[in-house]
């Protein structure tokens, strides 16, 4: 991927957590923030697939704990974890969304909406995440883990069975986001140095 196309999605990502913010959804709105920013991708000729995840993000203290395998009720007070678990809620989905778009070298995986679970008193402040993970992903079973401020964030393929496709947000999605997808096109026009219409390669 070319770092034009990198930057572009960056800004994509960036702007639909904004967009997002502004008009005042709920922080775990991910298939909206998904079908925003997928939209916008493609507007530039970036085709994206929303893939259902479960998502998993840690502090320093949590991960080093995970590594050794030290059950979470033994973790002392600093370390901390947080994460969708796949069980279903009232009007909550149980999983998360993000984007994926085929890369030369493996898989860039965007998703505008990781900062929910920033907690910043334990030291985990999260962006939006754009980054490559480093094969062809998903690919069964296998984690993508990118570290981040103060921790990091895992995540792992979730069959849904198409169940993100059930909630209000994706049944509304062209009415109540066509005007987002608009603006965050705009902006991502603006925002990034030198917007490209080519595919990645």
């Amino acid at each position: 991927m070319s770092d034009d196309v990198f930057t572009l999605l960056q800004h994509i990502a960036d702007e639909t957590w904004q967009a997002t913010r502004d008009i005042g959804l709920l922080p775990w709105s991910c298939i909206a923030a998904g079908h925003i920013a997928q939209q916008a991708a493609r507007y530039f000729g970036l085709p994206g697939h929303l893939q259902p995840v479960q998502a998993l993000v840690a502090n320093t203290a949590a991960i080093e704990l995970i590594v050794a395998q030290v059950p979470p009720e033994q973790w002392p007070e600093e370390a901390w974890s947080v994460g969708t678990s796949g069980e279903s809620r009232p009007e909550r989905y149980p999983g998360h969304i993000v984007l994926t778009f085929p890369h030369a070298s493996g898989t860039v995986i965007l998703d505008p909406s990781l900062p929910q679970f920033t907690r910043p008193r334990l030291g985990v402040l999260l962006s939006p995440l754009v980054a490559v993970q480093p094969r062809m992903w998903p690919d069964g079973a296998t984690r993508a883990v990118f570290e981040r401020p103060g921790g990091a964030v895992s995540y792992e393929p979730y069959q849904d069975g198409g169940l993100y496709r059930t909630s209000p947000d994706w049944i509304n999605r062209k009415v109540r986001y066509h005007r987002l997808v608009g603006r965050v096109v705009r902006n991502a026009k603006n925002g990034a140095l030198k917007p490209t219409t080519d595919r990645m390669r």
